[in-house]
């Protein structure tokens, strides 16, 4: 098998590509070309082109209109209802435990930006390196069965002022999860995401999908 025929192939190939989507999402800020991720990757366009088309069909990325990648592991560059600012730069998350997982992961200082779905209030807080400020709020994480991480997971993963606002939202609409300190979601999130991108995240495309489940 050709080294070409086999980056096309399913596998451990897809791992190395999200994570290379992933770091040029949040160095540039912009989408990411074929031509561009394959270059990165010292591969032939044409594979990575079908890896891709593979993942998008998964629901595991996001692309725009033009084939270009939006979104890898939880970070885009279009926008979302959660704001991520990294050392200064504007990005966005899929869902709030990206957002907290992936500022963790990096070590990196930013500020979080996003609002409560069940009163609209604004939420925003500051992480240092790998800490978010001490505060009430909490990241609800939903558990159960899905299809799409992105698509039915993620719209569910979101932050609230307190255990009790969260549990209330939940509750209205039939939601089953679990409301976690900020503290407590950095440091889960850390871990997964420094796994993922550590070893390519081969299987899950993103740190985020072992919660869907």
């Amino acid at each position: 098998m050709t080294v070409a025929a086999e980056f096309g192939a399913r596998g451990d190939a897809e791992g190395p590509l999200l994570a290379a989507a992933f770091r040029l999402l949040l160095a540039q800020g912009r989408p990411v070309s074929v031509e561009r991720l394959a270059a990165a990757l010292g591969r032939d366009a044409e594979p990575v082109e079908q890896a891709l088309d593979r993942l998008a069909r998964a629901r595991r990325t996001r692309r725009n209109q033009a084939g270009e990648v939006t979104g890898s592991l939880g970070l885009s560059v279009e926008p979302t209802a959660h704001e991520l600012t990294v050392e200064g730069a504007r990005r966005w998350t899929w869902c709030a435990y990206d957002a907290v997982g992936i500022l963790a992961a990096l070590g990196a200082s930013g500020r979080v930006r996003s609002r409560s779905p069940h009163t609209q209030a604004p939420i925003e807080f500051a992480v240092h390196q790998d800490r978010p400020a001490a505060g009430s709020q909490v990241v609800f994480l939903a558990q159960g069965p899905c299809v799409s991480v992105v698509d039915d997971w993620c719209p569910l993963v979101n932050f609230f002022e307190d255990p009790d606002t969260a549990a209330a939202w939940a509750a209205q609409h039939g939601i089953t999860g679990t409301a976690v300190p900020l503290l407590q979601a950095a440091a889960t999130g850390a871990a997964a995401w420094r796994s993922q991108l550590g070893r390519g995240a081969s299987q899950q495309g993103g740190a985020d999908e072992t919660a869907c489940c």
